[in-house]
Parts: structure tokens; C-alpha cells; sequence
């Protein structure tokens, strides 16, 4: 789900019409000659946002001194930075750049929670490793839910909406909060798309999606206490070790446990969804190319 952009190199442009082979290189070459940059230094991309259906060519370059850094990225201080992921016109970025934001900073929170377990054990410093992985636990519950539902919203979106049109907005209204409960999510993409997350990601995965998702609950709507809500939701093996009334335990390998399982969910949903998502988007892609 990378793919709503395609880099714009003689590989390609060998692949399209004479007139928007010369369109493109007019482009190209504007840059180069306008802001001075050599070719090595810049990327250009073909960008068609599924989200609010803008298509644009976007230059763009690497970092200074950072080999590094990610091709296309702006240098710091452009105030035109971009990165091809995101959409210049209305900012959204793809449901994978998104998981992997949260991904990277649950990490850097479970990394500082590590320099609080390591000292003298003070109660500051417990209570500092305590809201650290608390914040991890909810960084990647949300991840996950915004990953699903827009994975959700624009795979309706292109299979079901003209090229022209996008009802994104109407298909998000429609779910809103119903991501929050992988249960019901695990329903929504069975009914709509006839895809089994359950027989994909197995049982024992959902069940930790339902665990996570429900920490996640009660750390944001009960202050991290466990109450009878989050008791219901769990399985009997589960009771002993989640008491009510008791402070939610959650521990490091909790969340290196919970960050695998992200990066697993997220492997295997998007290799089933680019089936939907990028012959589309490139198909449409083509069609604006003819237009442009």
C-alpha cells in the first residue's frame, strides 16, 4: 500500500505515450534548471491520492549528508517538505506509512522506558516506566485501528466508487469506532470483501488484538484500573492474571510481543489487500497519464 505514487525514471517513461513523455521531462527539467539540483540529489513521482483523488507530478529530494535518509524526502528546511507518501493537496499519508510511524515511536517509548527500569528503582522512576508503556500500549491500538479502517475505507472506495468521485468520507462515517473492536472488524472485512482475518492471521493473533485493544480502553477510559468491561471481553485463562480493580499489568515483553505482532498483522493484511488496492490505483493512474 506503498504504491499510490510511481517513480518517474527512463524505465517508465519508456512505458507511456510520446506526449506525456515529453510533458514529464519538461517537468523534470524545470527543476533542475530552476533550483539547480542534480538528478542524483532529486526524485520525481507520479502521485494519485486515493483518499481525495488528486493526481500530480511531485518533485522532490533527498536530505544533505544523509545517505540514509528515505528517496524523495525534502531537505530539512524546504518549507515545500514533502515525502511521496504523503498528499500535498490534502495531507493524508498511506495506511502502511501510518503503522509504521507508530511502530517507530512505540519504540523509542519502550526504548526511554528501558533508562527508567535501569535505575535505582525509585517510585518517580517506576511511575515514569509505568506511563511509557502505557503510551505504547495506546500507540499501537490506535495504529492498528486507524491501519485496518483505512484499509477498509479505501479499499471500498476503489472497488465500488467511480475514478472520478471518492465517498472516503461517507465509508469512514460509516464504520467510525468500529475498528476499535477487531471482533467486529474481523466481521466487516469478511461481509465486504470475503476476506477471512481469522483464517489469515490466525486465532491466537486475534486474540492478542482483542487483549491489546482493550488495554488500550481501559488505559485511556479508566486510568489504567481494570474494571468489569475489560473482564468480560477476556477469556477464563486470562482472569487470574487481570484482577478488577488492580492496576493493568503490563511489562516490556508485553509490548516487544505486541510490537511483532503489529509488524505481523500489518505483513500480512497489506499483501492481501494490495490485490485490491494497487492494480486499481495504478489503473487510474494510467488513465489520468492519457489526460495529462
Amino acid at each position: 500500500m506503498d504504491n499510490f505514487y510511481i517513480i518517474v525514471n527512463e524505465a517508465f517513461l519508456a512505458t507511456v505515450d510520446l506526449k506525456s513523455q515529453q510533458k514529464l521531462k519538461e517537468i523534470i527539467n524545470q527543476d533542475i534548471n530552476s533550483v539547480g539540483i542534480d538528478t542524483d540529489s532529486r526524485r520525481c513521482y507520479i502521485r494519485l491520492c486515493p483518499y481525495c483523488n488528486a493526481f500530480g507530478v511531485v518533485n522532490c529530494r533527498k536530505f544533505e549528508n544523509d545517505d540514509s535518509a528515505p528517496c524523495g524526502l525534502f531537505e530539512i528546511g524546504d518549507s515545500d517538505s514533502t515525502f511521496p507518501n504523503t498528499c500535498v493537496f490534502c495531507g493524508e499519508t498511506a495506511p502502511s506509512y501510518k503503522i509504521k510511524q507508530s511502530v517507530k515511536k512505540c519504540q523509542i517509548l519502550y526504548d526511554l522506558s528501558l533508562n527508567c527500569s535501569s535505575t535505582d528503582g525509585a517510585p518517580k522512576n517506576n511511575q515514569n516506566e509505568r506511563v511509557l508503556l502505557e503510551q505504547c500500549v495506546v500507540i499501537l491500538a490506535t495504529g492498528i485501528e486507524l491501519f485496518l479502517k483505512d484499509t477498509y475505507v479505501l479499499s471500498m472506495n476503489l472497488k465500488y466508487v467511480k475514478p472520478e468521485l471518492t465517498l472516503n468520507r461517507k465509508f469512514s462515517r460509516d464504520v467510525k469506532n468500529e475498528f476499535l473492536n477487531i471482533d467486529k472488524a474481523v466481521r466487516i472485512f469478511k461481509d465486504e470483501f470475503e476476506i477471512d482475518l481469522k483464517e489469515i492471521l490466525g486465532k491466537e493473533t486475534i486474540k492478542k488484538l482483542n487483549l491489546l485493544m482493550s488495554m488500550r480502553n481501559v488505559i485511556v477510559h479508566n486510568n489504567g484500573i481494570l474494571d468489569q468491561i475489560f473482564r468480560e471481553r477476556l477469556t477464563e485463562d486470562l482472569w487470574a492474571k487481570y484482577p478488577i480493580a488492580s492496576n493493568i499489568p503490563i511489562t516490556e515483553n508485553d509490548i516487544i510481543e505486541f510490537i511483532d505482532i503489529i509488524k505481523l498483522v500489518f505483513q500480512k493484511i497489506e499483501m492481501k489487500f494490495d490485490e485490491i488496492i494497487v492494480p486499481e490505483i495504478q489503473k487510474r493512474i494510467e488513465i489520468n497519464l492519457q489526460n495529462f
